[in-house]
């Protein structure tokens, strides 16, 4: 109770004067303020420890939060090496691929053997002119002019046919392939002999010596046996002649590149 509140409560319902009114105040006051005064040194001594306790909390709390952030720091650190990384793997495997994509597109065409020219290509090459235009100028040039143009491809083809090495032989990789390529040649002759003609001939041989192989037990399959050796021995000797091929390409087109007909000559 504050020391109004005193003073009022001893006064109150009893009649006094100005003078008794201001001596019960002083009382009042004099004895609030004793009595008070224990309460507030509890109070600030109180407040100071509570403050110190406080003041170690937060600093505990901003020391905590300044290694989590240095803990945060060096994981987002971790993950953007391991991002960079990533891009970095998947860019060169893309890489990898693409450039193997290009290899086998190439092996393809350089193990193709190349097509002999006909005496229109060889004239449109000479003259720079596309098949379209080349037709009706072709079609209008005199007989001697034409032979002329068939000796200068027959003379290119014979060029070309040297520059490139033929398939090796193989007994076959596997053992079906094996016996497919023993028995090939005297069942194409069976089926013309039954009358089979043009390219039907092949269609019905293979078909004929699918169905035999299925039919044959495993000791019979097993005469046509490729050992592990054979065919790693015929996998090498086949890259080998891939690589040889795509050298030759290269080669040969560099060749027709630099290739001039002079028609005159002939």
């Amino acid at each position: 109770m504050n020391p109004i509140s005193s003073v009022l409560a001893g006064i109150r319902g009893q009649t006094v004067t100005r003078t008794v009114l201001q001596q019960r105040f002083v009382a009042v006051c004099t004895s609030y303020a004793i009595n008070r005064t224990p309460f507030r040194t509890y109070a600030a001594g109180s407040s100071g420890a509570q403050l110190k306790s406080l003041i170690a909390k937060v600093k505990k709390a901003k020391d905590k939060s300044k290694q989590l952030q240095k803990e945060l720091k060096e994981a987002e650190t971790k993950i953007k090496a391991a991002v960079k990384e990533r891009t970095k793997k998947a860019a060169e495997k893309k890489q990898e691929m693409k450039e193997a994509e290009a290899r086998r597109k190439l092996v393809a065409k350089a193990t193709v053997n190349p097509r002999a020219y006909s005496p229109l290509v060889v004239f449109c090459k000479s003259k720079k002119l596309s098949i379209k235009d080349a037709v009706p100028i072709f079609a209008q040039i005199s007989e001697e002019e034409r032979s002329k143009w068939t000796q200068a491809t027959a003379d290119l083809n014979s060029k070309i046919r040297p520059m490139v090495t033929p398939r090796p032989k193989s007994d076959g990789t596997t053992s079906f392939s094996r016996f497919v390529k023993k028995n090939i040649a005297d069942t194409m002759e069976n089926v013309r002999d039954g009358g089979v003609e043009g390219r039907d001939v092949a269609n019905t041989a293979f078909r004929q010596l699918g169905e035999k192989w299925r039919a044959m037990d495993e000791n019979e399959k097993s005469r046509y046996a490729v050992s592990k050796e054979e065919r790693a021995r015929a996998q090498q000797k086949k890259k080998d002649w891939q690589e040889l091929r795509v050298k030759e390409y290269h080669e040969l087109q560099k060749f027709l590149k630099e290739y001039k007909v002079n028609i005159e000559d002939y």
